[in-house]
């Protein structure tokens, strides 16, 4: 799994200089799911299909016409789809080191974090001088 660069951020926005790389962090952690592969899953008997998006999100439901006459089987069928679903997104996202990549992002975390301070630090002496 590549991971992408955090959003452009200015010293003027200090939250936005480590969103990114949070969001990049969160998403090695659960299992990848920035940057994942768009996974499906189904019922036992294959009446609800599930797409995840590569985001890990939910991109489609698809159900069977023939759940229509026992709607109590709907939501059950759906369950066993999104569970099916994640379960093969665990399987194809769960076998990657993740060492490497927290280590990455350890070193422009800390990067980042040395910019914004050097800019505090720039922004304090400014005003000093006022």
């Amino acid at each position: 799994m590549t991971t992408s660069a955090p959003p452009p951020a200015s010293p003027a926005d200090p939250g936005g200089l480590l969103d990114g790389l949070l969001e990049r962090v969160a998403g090695l952690l659960s299992g990848g799911a920035a940057a994942g592969e768009p996974t499906e899953g189904t019922d036992a008997d294959e009446y609800a299909r599930v797409r995840l998006g590569a985001d890990g999100r939910v991109a489609a439901i698809e159900l069977d016409p023939r759940l229509a006459r026992d709607p109590a089987r709907i939501a059950p069928a759906i369950v066993e789809a999104v569970n099916a679903a994640l379960a093969a997104r665990r399987l194809t996202t769960g076998r990657r080191p993740i060492t490497a990549e927290l280590q990455q992002l350890q070193e422009e975390s800390l990067a980042v974090t040395t910019e914004f301070n050097a800019s505090l630090l720039a922004s304090l002496e400014a005003l000093k001088k006022h």
